[in-house]
């Protein structure tokens, strides 16, 4: 999987804390595996669009 979607580092240090998703947290998560880190954030944008689906 391609990781063009994905901040550079110094970005998530600047992220860390803002926004849905600590890209920083994220990164030590996945040990930096940038193809994982994809499937995390896929999975994650899934689940979101389906829990907002069923609040509506």
């Amino acid at each position: 999987m391609a990781s063009s979607g994905l901040a550079s580092k110094d970005m998530r240090e600047k992220e860390k804390g803002e926004g849905p998703v600590d890209l920083a947290h994220l990164e030590r998560f996945t040990f930096g595996d940038r193809a994982l880190e994809q499937e995390v954030l896929g999975l994650f944008a899934h689940q979101s669009q389906a829990w907002i689906e069923r609040l509506k």
